[in-house]
């Protein structure tokens, strides 16, 4: 698709514009512009920390967060890289050294986050987004936002893959009860579906941080803001759309 933003970093705008769409990979281009537009807004608050995917299959989503990283900062891969096949990480590392400049600055974990060593290691950040797209079973998704919630700094937001999926119509749920028992939390976004591939993703943050993150998202990207805000409970949550299909009643 045409760019819906264009970055301050020519890195990341010619990834997004030229080469995103070359990879494998199920998230869709204008989701991962609204993920970096989120990390940037970040690094002109001054927030500072690491950035982490659970799940990086062959890097498309991954790129973008590496891309994005200050002075200092690292990336942390996590994925077992057993699916489909046994060459998928190279294949990732191959397109992380084509399209960013990783040196000393990527930590991959060849592990799944149901691994007893995962919690130990991912702690030993202290992280400004993580981008959660690993084991899609309720009980993997509920615990991987529980770890990701312990090492997420103040400002920091996580990111939910293949939310409203058709092929885990469910999954929705876990999210909601893990509002529900960290309260301190709330919604940020839906970035709604392209399709099959490239579902929906739920950003999510700390209370006192949505405002400022909601008012900069509507700023950069007013031509995706939905007509109407999403409903989650007694709340509204900004929703960004790049196709706004309403039928006249």
């Amino acid at each position: 698709m045409n760019a819906i933003y264009h970055s301050a970093d020519e890195s990341i705008s010619k990834y997004l514009l030229e080469q995103c769409e070359l990879l494998k990979g199920m998230s869709s281009t204008s989701s991962l512009w609204i993920i970096s537009r989120t990390l940037q807004i970040q690094a002109e608050s001054g927030v500072h920390g690491d950035v982490a995917e659970i799940g990086v299959y062959e890097g498309k989503s991954f790129i973008p967060l590496l891309l994005s990283l200050a002075k200092g900062e690292t990336a942390v891969a996590i994925d077992p890289f057993s699916w489909p096949d046994p060459e998928v990480r190279q294949r990732f590392e191959e397109n992380v050294r084509k399209h960013a400049k990783a040196e000393g600055r990527l930590l991959v974990h060849q592990m799944s986050s149901t691994d007893p060593k995962f919690s130990i290691e991912f702690a030993k950040h202290s992280y400004r987004f993580i981008h959660i797209d690993g084991d899609h079973s309720p009980e993997v998704l509920a615990s991987d936002l529980r770890v990701a919630a312990g090492a997420l700094c103040d400002e920091g937001v996580i990111c939910i893959d293949d939310m409203l999926h058709p092929e885990f119509p469910f999954l929705v749920q876990v999210v909601h009860e893990f509002l529900q028992e960290f309260d301190n939390y709330r919604m940020l976004c839906v970035i709604d579906r392209e399709g099959f591939v490239g579902a929906a993703k739920f950003l999510i943050c700390k209370k006192g941080y949505v405002e400022e993150y909601d008012g900069a998202l509507r700023e950069s990207f007013p031509e995706l803001v939905f007509t109407y805000d999403a409903k989650v409970g007694a709340e509204k949550v900004l929703l960004l759309t790049t196709h706004e299909n309403m039928i006249e009643l």
